[in-house]
């Protein structure tokens, strides 16, 4: 039994193959879901084979890990606001030089936009990269397990559990991890990056 629907499916791999073909792009994915249910409804994953030649041979929804982005400053909002006991109402400094480059921990950490101090709430609504960064390096700096076990708490080290084969599990860093072989490695950067889906 299938939840996938043939009409939506088509619709999902049509305008997959369209977007690629504008961005040139080597591969991409769609995943359409029913939020309320869980049920996937479309699912595609195209790759290039030749110019303008695209085919379906690899499942990315599926199987390979990539990093969140932007997606993933929901679950630090939520960290920041359950677990470290911030106001959505409280200010973060988000100014930034000229470039829209900041220093957080030490490392630059740019934005496509500049604010200067601005409340919590203000630093979701614009998906502010250096809001995110600060706010969790301040508060979780001198406990960064506790900041990965909280996101471990919410389920996002788990897999879904999905009944198409192939699920890669995610990958979290972990701070007790300095082996640079291992995919978990810990570095200066890990923190303000993971605060906003880019480690």
């Amino acid at each position: 039994v299938t939840t996938f629907n043939v009409d939506l499916q088509d619709v999902a791999e049509s305008a997959l193959k369209r977007q690629l073909e504008v961005g040139e792009a080597d591969w991409g994915t769609v995943v359409l879901m029913e939020v309320a249910t869980g049920e996937i409804h479309a699912m595609s994953n195209l790759t290039r084979t030749a110019p303008g030649v695209y085919r379906e041979d690899f499942n990315y929804a599926i199987g390979r890990r990539m990093e969140p982005g932007s997606t993933f400053k929901l679950a630090s909002l939520i960290a920041l606001l359950e677990d470290a006991g911030m106001s959505i109402d409280d200010k973060i400094d988000c100014r930034s030089d000229e470039r829209r480059i900041a220093k957080v921990g030490g490392y630059d950490v740019r934005d496509d936009h500049r604010e200067q101090v601005i409340t919590l709430r203000r630093v979701f609504e614009v998906s502010s990269n250096i809001g995110f960064a600060r706010a969790v390096y301040d508060h979780y700096d001198k406990d960064r397990a506790r900041y990965v076990n909280f996101i471990k708490g919410m389920g996002l080290g788990d897999t879904l559990g999905i009944v198409i084969g192939g699920e890669k599990a995610p990958l979290i860093k972990d701070p007790a991890v300095k082996d640079t072989r291992d995919p978990r490695r810990w570095d200066g950067m890990t923190l303000g990056r993971m605060a906003y889906g880019y480690a």
